[in-house]
């Protein structure tokens, strides 16, 4: 039986008991116990003895064990920084060797466990199991970023697994002579199973485009997939543009002078043609009659082969 004063504040892996120890009077199962002094025994300051886990790196969600020697009065106690204090969280008034168990639903970050005696006789605690959080890292499944099919647009993918205490996503992008900076964030589902996600770029400009994500916790922890960089490279023109939006009869479009034929398109929201043109070559400039349409909102797709593939969205009056 030690009787050594606990040092609260010990190395991760080692146990400190007050007034506690080994026993070999086990009477529940096995050939040992831990026997934790009552609260009487000459010399024992500040009230009871007890047993301190080691530091808990993952916290804990559910502590159990069983008492052999009758009904005993046992406290719980929980430490939230690594024992420099201690908080009551539950007494249990037990039944010979039946199994106890205190789950901690309503409390994050414990990394400290205190089996206390606070009755008049001695315990002899046995099958003492503490169980830690067990969450594992989100899987990163796949993610890729390519040019959409409207030209002009970069539309990312991703599918994840194992998603817990996940809170959001942050897009991040960098041409070929800049740093990375946030374009966009989306919030994570949180929840198990397989997960798909996409995003739309629609700022692109010629040239490389980089694409960086990265996964942020609920306790802010950030997770920056290094390794699952992707690119885009856009070969449209700089110059692109449609005039005026909202329109009512013509559509003007600026593009790249066409060197063969190019083509003109208008497309509903749900992608189907609603109208379609040819470019004349060599012009940098079209109008496009568009008194046929109905009101409401079109794509514009601006297309020359082996030269680029643009888009634009209107609005017909």
């Amino acid at each position: 039986m030690t009787t050594e004063t606990a040092i609260i504040n010990s190395p991760s892996g080692e146990w400190k008991y007050y007034y506690a120890g080994s026993s070999t009077s086990n009477l529940c199962e096995g050939s040992r116990a831990l026997r934790i002094l009552k609260t009487s025994t000459a010399g024992i300051v500040g009230g009871h003895a007890y047993a301190i886990s080691p530091h808990l790196t993952n916290g804990v969600t559910k502590v159990s064990f069983k008492e052999g020697r009758g009904t005993r009065v046992v406290g719980v106690y929980i430490s939230t920084d690594d024992g420099a204090t201690f908080t009551k969280y539950t007494e249990i008034n037990t039944v010979q060797c039946e199994l106890n168990t205190v789950i901690f639903a309503d409390i994050t970050g414990i990394n400290r466990i205190k089996i206390a005696n606070d009755g008049i006789s001695d315990l002899e605690i046995d099958e003492l199991t503490i169980t830690s959080e067990t969450t594992l890292p989100l899987d990163l499944i796949s993610f890729k970023a390519e040019e959409g099919k409207l030209g002009n647009t970069a539309v990312l993918n991703w599918r994840t697994t194992n998603e817990v205490n996940t809170k959001e996503f942050i897009i991040e992008k960098k041409t070929e002579s800049g740093s990375f900076s946030q374009i966009a964030v989306l919030p994570s589902k949180n929840m198990e199973g397989v997960h798909n996600y996409t995003y739309t770029d629609m700022s692109t400009v010629s040239g490389t485009a980089y694409y960086r994500l990265i996964q942020v916790d609920k306790d802010g922890r950030q997770t920056v997939y290094e390794k699952n960089i992707q690119s885009v490279v856009f070969k449209g023109a700089l110059s692109f543009s449609i005039y005026p939006n909202p329109a009512a009869d013509v559509l003007n479009i600026n593009h790249e002078p066409v060197k063969t034929q190019g083509t003109i398109k208008v497309l509903s929201i749900n992608g189907k043609t609603m109208l379609q043109n040819k470019a004349v070559k060599d012009s940098a400039t079209t109008a496009l009659n568009i008194s046929a349409l109905a009101p409401g909102s079109y794509i514009l797709v601006f297309e020359t082969p082996g030269q680029s593939r643009q888009s634009a969205a209107f609005i017909k009056n």
